[in-house]
């Protein structure tokens, strides 16, 4: 790739913004989802997240690296596909391979 064409190239912040402004004029457009298409989305929303749980729980270990991977998983995933946060037995039991130390 040339430097001219890195240039032509549109920036992260410039891909976000023509995705952003796609969303809102079809928003405007089309007006507020029906409860039904809603209550769609977010379950296959909720299916997708359960699907990439471990991709998603490692990017959040990326940025907060801090907190334990079992708090982690109850707090931030776990609670948005609505099912109640694990035990710690219960966390370590359904994954082979983790340990607590």
């Amino acid at each position: 790739m040339t430097s001219a064409d890195a240039l032509s190239q549109p920036t992260e912040a410039e891909r976000f913004q023509r995705i952003l402004r796609a969303q809102r004029a079809t928003c405007l457009g089309d007006g507020a989802p029906s409860s039904a298409a809603r209550r769609s989305d977010l379950t296959r929303f909720r299916a997708a997240l359960i699907a990439r749980r471990g991709v998603i729980e490692e990017a959040i270990d990326t940025g907060f690296g801090h907190r334990s991977r079992q708090d982690r998983a109850t707090t931030d995933v776990e609670r948005v596909t609505g099912k109640r946060p694990l035990t710690v037995e219960e966390f370590v039991a359904v994954r082979k391979g983790f340990h607590l130390g």
